[in-house]
């Protein structure tokens, strides 16, 4: 959703980019909360999470189709390949309260993962209210995502492999899980930029680009390795 608002909003004045951004997110989370309210399951919503991507994939190569000119056709791809380059202490302003609040949000559902980990009929019977715990998740990661796809584009796989770094290192519980993995996902970011940055004949190389290039295997083989380890535990 952040995706396509950001699309459309290419060109217009300043922060209209970002405001159109948390505007698609805004959309795809009213969605998800409208459905989570009445199908709370787990795999209904990765369904209809699913279903939601296909759709935006569509919607942006109908905006690639019908692009006016090929300078707009360039930027669009220049932002979904993702990009820290020329991001000012004004873009980190801007999305700060923002993350703030969903990150806030994240750490409180965090003790709800606690008791999750032992299954939806578990939780359940420990008093978890499971819709109101996904619909301050679905809030949580509509905030994090659109606000950060806003400023930066779209960077691959950075939000999937840092949990795995972390959960490598030893931490296994959701809810200390969090703060480790959204430092770590920092982390990797600026040393991706970097590398981005110094290493010959890459000088037109998009950071998104990279991190989907070397993070898609590095996840992989971390997903591989937590599966492993949960069967034998």
């Amino acid at each position: 959703g952040a995706s396509i608002a950001i699309v459309l909003g290419i060109g217009l004045v300043p922060f209209a980019v970002e405001g159109l951004a948390l505007l698609g997110a805004l959309v795809v989370a009213v969605i998800l909360l409208v459905f989570v309210s009445r199908f709370p399951q787990r795999q209904s919503l990765i369904l209809l999470g699913v279903a939601i991507s296909a759709l935006c994939g569509a919607l942006m190569a109908l905006v690639f189709n019908l692009a006016p000119s090929p300078v707009m056709l360039s930027e669009i791809i220049g932002w979904m390949m993702g990009s820290v380059e020329n991001r000012t202490w004004s873009d980190a302003a801007f999305c700060a309260g923002g993350l703030a609040v969903g990150g806030l949000l994240a750490w409180k559902a965090g003790k709800g993962l606690r008791v999750l980990t032992l299954g939806e009929e578990t939780a359940r019977s420990m008093g978890v209210d499971m819709v109101r715990l996904t619909q301050g998740l679905v809030v949580a990661s509509s905030l994090l995502a659109g606000l950060s796809v806003a400023v930066a584009g779209i960077i691959g796989f950075v939000g999937l492999a840092a949990p795995h770094f972390v959960r490598a290192l030893g931490i296994k519980d959701p809810y200390r899980l969090i703060l480790p993995s959204t430092l770590t996902g920092a982390v990797l970011v600026l040393m991706a930029d970097g590398l981005v940055r110094v290493l010959p004949g890459t000088g037109d190389l998009k950071l998104g680009v990279l991190t989907s290039l070397v993070g898609a295997p590095l996840f992989a083989v971390l997903a591989f390795r937590s599966a492993r380890s949960w069967m034998q535990d």
